[in-house]
């Protein structure tokens, strides 16, 4: 049975870069414990610390991943970047939640608080 690729959208420019990281890295794990296959675009935070890209090459590696990844999950916060993705993944024709329960509930995933 084929795992649902899940792209993580969210805030990381405005407020604290490594709040925003650590953020997006717990919900990658949940995802994980509950059978989907996520991306974490923010760990890129890592490779830019050494080597610097721009955001909109950033953007560019990511639009590239979306195309491969099932849905995105939208954390909430304000981010043009996280937006950006949202538009690109809704002209692929993919679904967007903005919950880990209602993705969840779209693939028939009980959330690890109601198994």
């Amino acid at each position: 049975m084929r795992r649902v690729k899940v792209y993580i959208a969210s805030p990381y420019r405005l407020g604290d870069k490594q709040f925003n990281v650590d953020r997006q890295i717990a919900m990658f794990d949940k995802l994980m414990k509950l059978g989907f296959v996520p991306f974490a675009p923010l760990l890129n935070h890592y490779v830019d610390i050494q080597f610097q890209h721009t955001e909109s090459e950033w953007l560019e590696y990511d639009f590239e991943w979306m195309a491969w990844c099932d849905a995105v999950l939208r954390l909430d916060g304000q981010s043009s970047g996280a937006d950006a993705e949202v538009e690109i993944h809704n002209q692929y024709g993919k679904p967007v939640f903005y919950s880990l329960e209602d993705l969840c509930r779209a693939y028939g995933i009980k959330t690890l608080d109601n198994s």
